[in-house]
């Protein structure tokens, strides 16, 4: 397995110049791209490399001093931190269940609705489906079916 070693001295590399605080950032140790191939190099002591970025971000810049770094909050950004408070949320206003009335419906084999009748006509809804079975000679049958109720008319203010 000879694939392994130069990325591992790469890795060995990048490691080294991040202890020095110079070289890309951690995130550029991470993944193995096509070229390096499909199988996993050998894992590293996370422990030690979390050290090491500790350390790199520890030492000081070298870039000078940041002039803002010593200076008081601006007014602006105390207000706005404070201004915000959550909005009380208002409660949805429910639904009202529709109103629903039974009525027995004629089906045939295919369950396809044949013929309704109101649920206080039991009788000649088992009558049809006597009928319909022995005229056609397919097997039909009774359910409830469930339908929405018209909405009642409001009544006229004299």
């Amino acid at each position: 397995m000879t694939s392994g070693a130069p990325a591992d001295s790469r890795v060995r590399l990048a490691i080294m110049r991040l202890s020095e605080g110079t070289g890309p950032p951690a995130r550029a140790l991470t993944p193995l791209t096509r070229k390096h191939g499909l199988m996993a190099g050998r894992i590293f002591n996370r422990r030690e490399l979390r050290k090491l970025t500790d350390q790199a971000e520890i030492q000081p810049s070298t870039r000078g001093p940041d002039p803002n770094a010593g200076a008081p909050p601006s007014e602006k950004s105390r207000k706005a931190k404070t201004a915000a408070k959550p909005k009380a949320a208002k409660p949805r206003k429910k639904k009202e269940p529709v109103r629903l009335c039974v009525k027995w419906g004629v089906f045939d084999g295919g369950t396809k609705q044949v013929a309704l009748f109101d649920f206080n006509q039991r009788a000649p809804a088992d009558q049809k489906v006597a009928d319909l079975t022995t005229k056609k000679n397919i097997v039909h049958f009774l359910q409830l079916v469930k339908e929405p109720m018209p909405e009642p008319e409001p009544a006229p203010v004299p």
